[in-house]
Protein backbone atom coordinates (compact mmCIF):
# COMPACT_ATOMS: atom_id res chain seq x y z
CA UNK A 1 0.00 0.00 0.00
CA UNK A 2 1.30 3.41 -0.93
CA UNK A 3 1.80 5.85 1.98
CA UNK A 4 1.59 9.62 1.70
CA UNK A 5 3.98 11.86 3.59
CA UNK A 6 4.36 15.63 3.60
CA UNK A 7 7.01 18.29 3.97
CA UNK A 8 7.28 22.05 3.69
CA UNK A 9 8.77 23.55 0.56
CA UNK A 10 10.08 27.10 0.86
CA UNK A 11 10.50 29.18 -2.31
CA UNK A 12 12.18 32.59 -2.24
CA UNK A 13 12.49 34.87 -5.26
CA UNK A 14 16.03 35.71 -4.11
CA UNK A 15 17.08 32.60 -6.02
CA UNK A 16 15.33 33.53 -9.26
CA UNK A 17 17.08 33.28 -12.63
CA UNK A 18 18.95 36.36 -13.98
CA UNK A 19 16.18 37.21 -16.46
CA UNK A 20 13.38 36.87 -13.86
CA UNK A 21 11.85 39.28 -11.34
CA UNK A 22 10.64 39.00 -7.75
CA UNK A 23 7.06 38.72 -8.98
CA UNK A 24 7.56 36.58 -12.08
CA UNK A 25 9.93 33.68 -11.50
CA UNK A 26 10.34 29.91 -11.66
CA UNK A 27 11.40 27.21 -9.27
CA UNK A 28 12.39 23.59 -9.83
CA UNK A 29 10.61 20.89 -7.83
CA UNK A 30 12.99 17.93 -7.58
CA UNK A 31 10.89 15.59 -5.45
CA UNK A 32 9.07 12.66 -7.01
CA UNK A 33 5.53 11.30 -6.79
CA UNK A 34 3.81 14.51 -5.81
CA UNK A 35 0.12 13.98 -5.00
CA UNK A 36 -0.91 17.27 -3.45
CA UNK A 37 0.49 20.77 -3.08
CA UNK A 38 -0.88 23.48 -0.82
CA UNK A 39 0.08 27.15 -0.46
CA UNK A 40 0.28 27.90 3.26
CA UNK A 41 2.17 31.18 3.59
CA UNK A 42 3.25 34.30 1.68
CA UNK A 43 5.60 36.98 2.96
CA UNK A 44 6.67 40.05 0.99
CA UNK A 45 6.99 43.79 1.40
CA UNK A 46 4.00 45.87 0.33
CA UNK A 47 6.02 48.00 -2.06
CA UNK A 48 3.95 47.62 -5.21
CA UNK A 49 3.53 50.82 -7.20
CA UNK A 50 0.01 52.22 -7.57
CA UNK A 51 0.87 53.78 -10.93
CA UNK A 52 2.26 51.18 -13.34
CA UNK A 53 1.64 49.90 -16.85
CA UNK A 54 -1.00 49.61 -18.24
CA UNK A 55 -2.55 52.13 -15.79
CA UNK A 56 0.08 54.82 -16.30
CA UNK A 57 -1.16 56.79 -19.34
CA UNK A 58 -3.32 59.87 -19.97
CA UNK A 59 -4.73 60.71 -23.40
CA UNK A 60 -5.20 64.42 -24.04
CA UNK A 61 -6.13 65.50 -27.58
CA UNK A 62 -4.92 62.17 -28.95
CA UNK A 63 -1.46 62.42 -27.39
CA UNK A 64 -0.70 59.68 -24.90
CA UNK A 65 1.35 60.76 -21.89
CA UNK A 66 3.00 58.17 -19.63
CA UNK A 67 3.35 58.80 -15.91
CA UNK A 68 6.51 57.22 -14.40
CA UNK A 69 5.92 54.09 -12.33
CA UNK A 70 5.73 54.74 -8.61
CA UNK A 71 3.68 55.00 -5.45
CA UNK A 72 1.87 58.36 -5.51
CA UNK A 73 -0.36 60.28 -3.16
CA UNK A 74 -3.11 62.25 -4.87
CA UNK A 75 -1.12 65.46 -4.42
CA UNK A 76 2.02 63.91 -5.89
CA UNK A 77 0.11 62.47 -8.84
CA UNK A 78 -1.52 65.83 -9.58
CA UNK A 79 1.90 67.51 -9.65
CA UNK A 80 3.32 64.78 -11.89
CA UNK A 81 0.42 65.01 -14.35
CA UNK A 82 0.93 68.77 -14.60
CA UNK A 83 4.65 68.26 -15.23
CA UNK A 84 4.26 65.47 -17.80
CA UNK A 85 1.30 66.81 -19.81
CA UNK A 86 2.17 70.51 -19.79
CA UNK A 87 0.87 72.67 -22.65
CA UNK A 88 -1.31 74.74 -20.35
CA UNK A 89 -3.02 71.71 -18.78
CA UNK A 90 -2.79 71.66 -15.01
CA UNK A 91 -3.95 69.04 -12.51
CA UNK A 92 -4.93 69.95 -8.97
CA UNK A 93 -7.20 68.65 -6.20
CA UNK A 94 -10.46 70.44 -5.41
CA UNK A 95 -11.96 70.96 -1.96
CA UNK A 96 -13.50 67.48 -2.08
CA UNK A 97 -10.16 65.81 -2.90
CA UNK A 98 -11.17 65.13 -6.50
CA UNK A 99 -8.82 65.66 -9.42
CA UNK A 100 -9.39 68.85 -11.38
CA UNK A 101 -7.93 69.13 -14.90
CA UNK A 102 -7.80 72.75 -16.06
CA UNK A 103 -6.93 74.03 -19.51
CA UNK A 104 -8.32 73.12 -22.91
CA UNK A 105 -8.54 69.92 -24.92
CA UNK A 106 -10.30 66.57 -24.77
CA UNK A 107 -9.49 63.88 -22.22
CA UNK A 108 -10.03 60.42 -23.72
CA UNK A 109 -10.57 57.60 -21.19
CA UNK A 110 -7.61 55.52 -20.08
CA UNK A 111 -7.27 53.21 -17.12
CA UNK A 112 -5.35 55.87 -15.24
CA UNK A 113 -7.99 58.54 -15.77
CA UNK A 114 -11.01 56.30 -15.11
CA UNK A 115 -9.93 53.55 -12.68
CA UNK A 116 -7.52 55.53 -10.53
CA UNK A 117 -8.25 59.24 -10.98
CA UNK A 118 -12.03 58.92 -11.03
CA UNK A 119 -12.95 60.62 -14.31
CA UNK A 120 -15.94 59.41 -16.32
CA UNK A 121 -15.35 56.65 -18.87
CA UNK A 122 -16.01 58.86 -21.88
CA UNK A 123 -14.41 61.72 -23.82
CA UNK A 124 -14.40 64.87 -21.67
CA UNK A 125 -13.75 68.46 -22.67
CA UNK A 126 -11.43 70.32 -20.30
CA UNK A 127 -11.72 71.86 -17.76
CA UNK A 128 -13.14 68.89 -15.89
CA UNK A 129 -13.48 67.67 -12.30
CA UNK A 130 -13.39 63.92 -11.57
CA UNK A 131 -16.68 62.29 -10.62
CA UNK A 132 -15.16 60.35 -7.70
CA UNK A 133 -12.18 60.54 -5.37
CA UNK A 134 -8.92 58.87 -6.45
CA UNK A 135 -8.28 55.18 -5.82
CA UNK A 136 -4.56 55.12 -5.14
CA UNK A 137 -4.08 52.55 -2.39
CA UNK A 138 -2.29 50.15 -4.71
CA UNK A 139 -3.22 46.63 -5.85
CA UNK A 140 -5.46 44.62 -3.54
CA UNK A 141 -5.86 41.73 -3.48
CA UNK A 142 -2.62 40.27 -4.79
CA UNK A 143 -3.06 37.15 -6.88
CA UNK A 144 -0.47 34.36 -6.83
CA UNK A 145 -0.72 32.49 -10.09
CA UNK A 146 0.90 29.31 -11.34
CA UNK A 147 0.22 28.49 -14.96
CA UNK A 148 2.52 25.46 -15.00
CA UNK A 149 0.72 23.80 -12.12
CA UNK A 150 -2.56 24.24 -13.94
CA UNK A 151 -1.09 22.60 -17.01
CA UNK A 152 0.27 19.63 -15.06
CA UNK A 153 -2.80 17.42 -15.27
CA UNK A 154 -4.22 18.57 -11.95
CA UNK A 155 -7.47 19.77 -10.45
CA UNK A 156 -8.58 21.72 -7.40
CA UNK A 157 -10.46 20.48 -4.33
CA UNK A 158 -13.81 21.09 -6.05
CA UNK A 159 -12.78 18.57 -8.72
CA UNK A 160 -13.04 21.11 -11.52
CA UNK A 161 -10.85 20.35 -14.51
CA UNK A 162 -8.13 22.99 -14.62
CA UNK A 163 -7.17 22.51 -18.26
CA UNK A 164 -5.17 25.58 -19.28
CA UNK A 165 -6.74 27.83 -16.63
CA UNK A 166 -4.10 29.17 -14.22
CA UNK A 167 -4.32 28.12 -10.60
CA UNK A 168 -4.72 31.24 -8.50
CA UNK A 169 -4.61 32.10 -4.81
CA UNK A 170 -5.70 35.57 -3.63
CA UNK A 171 -4.14 37.49 -0.75
CA UNK A 172 -5.95 40.54 0.65
CA UNK A 173 -3.55 43.21 1.85
CA UNK A 174 -5.58 46.44 2.10
CA UNK A 175 -4.87 46.67 5.84
CA UNK A 176 -1.09 46.66 5.29
CA UNK A 177 0.36 50.17 4.72
CA UNK A 178 2.79 50.79 1.89
CA UNK A 179 6.32 49.82 2.90
CA UNK A 180 5.26 47.27 5.52
CA UNK A 181 5.43 43.49 5.33
CA UNK A 182 2.52 41.37 4.12
CA UNK A 183 2.40 38.22 6.22
CA UNK A 184 -0.36 35.96 4.91
CA UNK A 185 -1.12 32.46 6.16
CA UNK A 186 -3.79 30.10 4.86
CA UNK A 187 -6.66 29.36 7.21
CA UNK A 188 -8.34 26.92 4.84
CA UNK A 189 -6.44 23.78 3.97
CA UNK A 190 -8.89 22.85 1.23
CA UNK A 191 -9.12 26.19 -0.55
CA UNK A 192 -5.39 26.29 -1.28
CA UNK A 193 -4.93 22.64 -2.16
CA UNK A 194 -3.88 21.30 -5.52
CA UNK A 195 -4.49 17.61 -6.21
CA UNK A 196 -2.50 15.92 -8.95
CA UNK A 197 -4.25 13.18 -10.91
CA UNK A 198 -1.15 11.24 -11.87
CA UNK A 199 1.39 11.36 -9.06
CA UNK A 200 4.48 10.63 -11.11
CA UNK A 201 6.08 13.88 -12.17
CA UNK A 202 9.33 15.20 -10.71
CA UNK A 203 12.06 17.66 -11.65
CA UNK A 204 9.30 19.98 -12.79
CA UNK A 205 9.79 23.71 -13.24
CA UNK A 206 6.87 25.75 -11.91
CA UNK A 207 6.20 29.32 -12.93
CA UNK A 208 4.94 31.71 -10.22
CA UNK A 209 3.52 35.17 -10.94
CA UNK A 210 2.13 37.86 -8.64
CA UNK A 211 -0.54 39.85 -10.43
CA UNK A 212 -3.26 42.42 -9.84
CA UNK A 213 -6.95 41.62 -10.27
CA UNK A 214 -6.70 42.14 -14.04
CA UNK A 215 -3.84 39.68 -14.50
CA UNK A 216 -1.03 42.21 -14.93
CA UNK A 217 2.26 41.24 -13.29
CA UNK A 218 3.10 43.50 -10.36
CA UNK A 219 6.46 45.19 -9.87
CA UNK A 220 8.71 45.04 -6.81
CA UNK A 221 12.15 46.55 -6.18
CA UNK A 222 15.04 44.18 -6.82
CA UNK A 223 15.70 43.89 -3.08
CA UNK A 224 12.07 43.19 -2.08
CA UNK A 225 11.98 39.41 -2.24
CA UNK A 226 8.88 37.20 -2.14
CA UNK A 227 8.85 34.21 0.19
CA UNK A 228 6.38 31.36 -0.37
CA UNK A 229 5.86 28.21 1.68
CA UNK A 230 4.06 25.23 0.16
CA UNK A 231 3.11 22.00 1.87
CA UNK A 232 3.75 19.13 -0.48
CA UNK A 233 2.34 15.62 -0.10
CA UNK A 234 4.06 12.77 -1.88
CA UNK A 235 3.85 9.00 -2.13
CA UNK A 236 6.68 7.09 -0.55
CA UNK A 237 5.93 3.80 -2.39
CA UNK A 238 6.61 1.73 0.69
Amino acid sequence: MEDVESRLLRINSRFKQPNESNTNFTFLYTGANLVRMQLVKLTCARMFANIYSPYATLNVDGTVYTIPNGMYTATQLAAMVTSVVGGGVTCTLDANNKFNLAGSGVLAPTRLSTLLMGFANTNLSLPQVATSTPSLAGPDPIYIESTDLALSNCFDHDNSNSGSIPLVWSVNCSSVPYGFTIGWESNDSQLNRIDVKNSTFSNRTFHIKLTDQYGHVLLLPETAHVDLIFKVFYQTNK
